[in-house]
């Protein structure tokens, strides 16, 4: 039966208890869809699936007085030869420990002429970076970040800019071995200086992993 006076009926409003029941749903939803998000990035994200790619690496020691004077020189060839083959020897064991194959890297390379009172911590830059940067193409590293790019949980323009990141820390790892930490943040970019640092204190890979997505 249809209502002959539907004005006598009003539409009942919340209450003062209602409302705050509306509220507090509606910020619980919120809460719920950002702790989504995290999730979701968590264990799909690029960052999960680089800490994978990093964790057999059991990390690098704290240099030796003998490995501080490796490639002890004035000249840089000289200098560097030394450097780079313990380099070689140092990342070819990290692979064998965590039973994943490793191929050395192209042999030819310039070296820059490094100018200034820091030549060696120079030569051990290059050398991580051209080893670091290797090494994290052999994990497969930079074929998570395109998966992550394409999932979009990572913007492409800043792919660049992380991997420079992971491999700054990279470098920290393993010139922990071959000389004071101090010595070789004389030499990093002011931007890398957090990265070197994180790797300087451990020698451990994965705690590199923060570099990207972090």
């Amino acid at each position: 039966m249809v209502d002959p006076d539907p004005v006598d009926h009003p539409v009942r409003r919340p209450g003062p208890l209602g409302r705050r029941g509306l509220v507090a749903g509606v910020f619980i939803l919120l809460i719920l869809a950002i702790v989504g998000a995290r999730v979701i990035r968590g264990t799909s994200g690029s960052v999960i699936g680089v800490t994978r790619a990093l964790a057999p690496f059991p990390g690098f020691p704290v240099a030796t007085p003998a490995r501080i004077r490796l490639g002890a020189s004035a000249d840089r060839y000289a200098a560097y030869g030394p450097i780079a083959s313990q380099g070689l020897v140092d990342w070819r064991t990290q692979f064998a420990r965590a039973g994943r194959p490793w191929q050395d890297p192209p042999i030819a390379v310039d070296v820059p002429p490094f100018v200034g009172p820091h030549l060696r911590a120079h030569l051990i830059w290059f050398a991580g970076a051209r080893l670091g940067g290797w090494a994290q193409q052999l994990m497969g590293i930079p074929a998570l970040l395109e998966v992550a790019r394409r999932k979009g949980q990572i913007a492409e323009a800043a792919i660049g800019t992380e991997t420079q990141d992971l491999v700054a820390c990279l470098i920290g790892a393993w010139g922990r071995s071959l000389i004071a930490p101090a010595d070789l943040l004389a030499v990093a970019p002011a931007g890398e200086a957090r990265w070197v640092t994180r790797g300087l204190a451990s020698g451990v890979p994965s705690v590199c992993a923060r570099a990207v997505g972090g």
